[in-house]
C-alpha cells in the first residue's frame, strides 16, 4: 500500500510489553475489511527487548505501512502518543495500547461514527477483558472501567479515535501527565472547550489484558486518580465557577466526598451492577469491599493531584474534608 493511500493511523505507545505488543500487532494484521491504515509504534524507551521485537515484526512484509519511533528517554504515554500523532499520515488517528487485542471488525466500526461536520471529532469503543474469568478482569468489566462514561465527556485511549487535525489543534495530550491516567481526560477537556463532542460505538471492541494483582490494581487507580486530579486542578482552577464546561466538576471524574450517605449510595450501585452481571454472592461481597477501597484511593490521590494547582497542602485538604464529614454527620 502506498503511504498516500493511508486514511487512518493507528498509534500504539508501548513500554516494557514486548509480548503483548506482538499479540496486538498480530490482531491488527487479521482485521476484516478495514479502511486503508498504517501502524505507528512508539517505544517509550522500554528497558526490555521491545525494540528488537518491534523492529523484527515491523520489518516483515505486511499489507499496510508501519513506523517505529523510539523516544530518547522514558516520558510517559502522553508524550508517546503525541510523537506518534506527529508521525502519523492519516486523517484519522486511532489509539490503543500494547496490552490490548482488537476484534476483526474493530477499526471499520470505530471510525464510522466520526462526523467532523456535525462536531463529532472523536469516537470510543468497548473494552472487554482478555481473561473474563480473572477476579480483577471481571471487576473491571462489571464496572466498565475502560469505557467512556454515559455522558461522553471523555474517551479512553485504550480504544478511541480522533480527527488528527483536531488533536494537533489542541496541542495533543498533556505531557505534564507522566503516568498512565488523566492524559485522556485532559485532551477531552481541551476539545470540549472548542465545542467538539464525542460518540460511542459498542460494536468496536478491543480486549484488554488486565493485570491480576492487588498491588497493580491500586497502583493503577492511584495513577489514574492523581492524573485526573492534576488535570482538573490545572484546567478548572480559575474557571470552575463561570466556565460552562464546569459540568466536569459534577462528573464522576471528580470523586464525591466520602460521607456515609454517598458511600452507601456508590456501594449500592456496585451491588446492583453485580446483580446485572450475575456475579456470585461471595464475589459480590468481594467486589463491594474492593469498590470501597478503590473509592478511598481515588478520593485521596485525586485531591493530591488537584492541590498542585489550588495551592493548598494535601494535609489541609484532608483536614477540610474531615471537618465537612463531621459537620455532615451532625446535620444528619
Amino acid at each position: 500500500m502506498d503511504s498516500q493511500d493511508v486514511e487512518v493511523s493507528i498509534v500504539v505507545p508501548t513500554y516494557g510489553q514486548s509480548t503483548g505488543l506482538v499479540r496486538l500487532l498480530e490482531s491488527l494484521e487479521m482485521m476484516d475489511a478495514p479502511p486503508p491504515f498504517e501502524v505507528v509504534v512508539v517505544d517509550d524507551c522500554s528497558p526490555d527487548d521491545t525494540e528488537a521485537v518491534a523492529r523484527q515484526w515491523l520489518g516483515e512484509a505486511h499489507g499496510f505501512p508501519t513506523e517505529y519511533v523510539k523516544l530518547e528517554e522514558n516520558s510517559g504515554p502522553a508524550t508517546a502518543r503525541n510523537a506518534g500523532t506527529k508521525k502519523a499520515r492519516g486523517r484519522v488517528v486511532v489509539y490503543t495500547d500494547s496490552d490490548c487485542r482488537v476484534e476483526r471488525g474493530w477499526l471499520r466500526k470505530l471510525v464510522r461514527k466520526l462526523d467532523p461536520e456535525g462536531g463529532i471529532v472523536g469516537v470510543g469503543g468497548s473494552v472487554l477483558p482478555v481473561n473474563p474469568s480473572g477476579f480483577f478482569s471481571k471487576y473491571n468489566s462489571v464496572n466498565h472501567i475502560l469505557e467512556p462514561l454515559d455522558s461522553l465527556v471523555y474517551l479512553v485511549t485504550a480504544n478511541c479515535c480522533f480527527i488528527r487535525e483536531r488533536v494537533l489543534e489542541v496541542d495533543g495530550f498533556d505531557e505534564d501527565v507522566r503516568n498512565p491516567g488523566g492524559e485522556d481526560v485532559a485532551i477531552s477537556i481541551k476539545m470540549f472547550r472548542k465545542g467538539w463532542r464525542f460518540a460511542f460505538d459498542s460494536e468496536a471492541v478491543v480486549y484488554h489484558d488486565y493485570r491480576e494483582g492487588i498491588r497493580d490494581f491500586f497502583r493503577t487507580w492511584r495513577n489514574y486518580a492523581y492524573g485526573c486530579g492534576y488535570v482538573i486542578g490545572k484546567y478548572f482552577e480559575e474557571t470552575a465557577s463561570v466556565d460552562p464546561t464546569a459540568a466536569w466538576h459534577r462528573n464522576t471524574i471528580r470523586p464525591p466526598l466520602m460521607t456515609p450517605r454517598l458511600t452507601a449510595f456508590v456501594l449500592g450501585i456496585e451491588y446492583d451492577e453485580c446483580q446485572k452481571a450475575r456475579v456470585g454472592r461471595m464475589q459480590t461481597v468481594a467486589f463491594v469491599l474492593l469498590r470501597y477501597f478503590q473509592m478511598y484511593v481515588h478520593y485521596w490521590y485525586f485531591r493530591k493531584g488537584e492541590v498542585v494547582f489550588t495551592g493548598r497542602k494535601p494535609f489541609r485538604v484532608r483536614c477540610a474534608a474531615l471537618c465537612r464529614l463531621v459537620l455532615h454527620a451532625f446535620k444528619r
